[in-house]
């Protein structure tokens, strides 16, 4: 393992620093649009509980220089609250189609760790991928349902990519630095939020309508309950709870 580390270093560092730094460009095929009538949508939030003591965090080894070890992000409970889980509209939205979404998300690699741990976005909405350490990143996108990426990064640099088709619990890491691992969620609807450090979420602009909505966490699993949007109603306290 570590002549295979020791390898890719040194071809990174033949390309130079920022060597992912291309930017890809972008596709937005053209499609037929059909928008859901908003002039009385709705929003619905809530929290995500954790039952009981949720277990210690770890901090994980890493040969980042400078970094001895991170936090381990695989279950952050903040005040009996989770955070890192997507909540997103599971059942209720087939038939609508969207403009192509074409303001950048973002992922960054800073202090040995992807930030943030877990990124929801639009299918075809452009990632602009960072490096903001000093030391040789990549990004490995291991896409299943459609061509994944690797961006590579000998420093500092950035680059922007594009996952085109829905597809949840991507897992993304670096292939240099083992701890490395972050979700990434594509959806085909805006209907999506990811629970921030207090464990809160809102979805707004949510058409009148019957759906589910679904909570998934990469540890802890999915689950899903009925949620009715009435004509400018908004429904709060609509909260999700994990035991372990």
């Amino acid at each position: 393992m570590r002549r295979i580390a020791t390898a890719l270093l040194a071809a990174l560092a033949l390309l130079g620093p920022g060597c992912g730094g291309d930017e890809e460009k972008l596709d937005y095929p053209a499609r037929e649009v059909k928008m859901p009538d908003l002039s009385a949508a709705g929003s619905v939030s809530g929290s995500v509980f954790f039952l009981g003591d949720p277990p210690p965090r770890r901090r994980l080894a890493t040969a980042c220089t400078g970094h001895d070890s991170v936090p381990d992000e695989t279950l952050v409970v903040a005040d009996g609250r989770i955070a890192d889980v997507l909540i997103y509209l599971s059942e209720g939205t087939e038939g609508w189609v969207f403009p192509w979404e074409k303001n950048e998300a973002a992922i960054d690699q800073e202090g040995c760790r992807f930030v943030p741990h877990v990124l929801a976005i639009r299918a075809g909405q452009p990632i602009r991928i960072r490096n903001s350490d000093p030391m040789a990143h990549n990004l490995n996108m291991g896409a299943r349902r459609q061509p994944g990426f690797v961006v590579s990064f000998a420093g500092p640099g950035e680059a922007v990519r594009q996952l085109m088709k829905p597809e949840l619990s991507i897992r993304a890491t670096c292939d240099l630095h083992a701890n490395m691992l972050m979700h990434v969620h594509v959806l085909d609807h805006p209907w999506f939020a990811v629970t921030g450090s207090d464990g809160r979420f809102e979805i707004a602009e949510i058409p009148p309508g019957r759906y589910r909505l679904a909570a998934r966490h990469a540890e802890l699993g999915e689950q899903s309950r009925s949620l009715v949007i009435t004509e400018n109603g908004k429904v709060e306290n609509f909260d999700f709870q994990y035991a372990r």
